[in-house]
């Protein structure tokens, strides 16, 4: 690897942390290992990563805002990245998440940006869809084996699908 490379990766690997991934995420999205990006993170943070699972998009979907954030994000890196069923484009997935961030939900009602990356995966390998409402033709997350059947949360939160 030249050297120009390795410090491109780690240029992408330290703003990743800083956007607030997971080492793990860093080091697959990167190609460095999963150890430098821990140390990277220590670095920058000051203590360790927060060890643990992500959780699954079913599971970080529970309630009808966090559907509603959900739908909303991945509807927006969608439109900014037509390719997002073969790949994972971290830089727009982070605009997207920074857009979404810009609506000014409640701290308890936002997914982390290791959710949104989880829910990016699923939306790439098929295990979750954006699909269009029939009344106002928005695009809602629909996942496998999610907590409630999907429904177009725009519409349902102006009065009802």
């Amino acid at each position: 690897m030249t050297a120009l490379r390795k410090h491109n990766q780690t240029e992408v690997a330290i703003w990743l942390l800083e956007c607030g991934f997971k080492p793990m995420i860093v080091s697959n999205q990167t190609g460095i290992s999963t150890q430098r990006a821990r140390e990277f993170h220590r670095e920058i943070y000051g203590i360790g990563s927060k060890s643990g699972q992500i959780k699954s998009p079913d599971g970080a979907i529970r309630t009808a805002t966090a559907y509603m954030s959900a739908s909303y994000c991945m509807s927006l890196y969608a439109a900014m990245t037509p390719e997002y069923k073969s790949w994972i484009d971290m830089g727009t997935l982070v605009r997207a998440i920074q857009l979404h961030q810009k609506l000014g939900l409640p701290k308890n009602c936002q997914l982390s940006c290791n959710e949104f990356y989880n829910i990016a995966l699923s939306l790439r390998s098929g295990c979750a869809t954006l699909e269009p409402c029939s009344k106002c033709s928005a695009k809602h997350l629909s996942v496998r084996r999610m907590h409630f059947a999907p429904y177009c949360p725009y519409c349902a939160a102006v009065g009802g699908p």
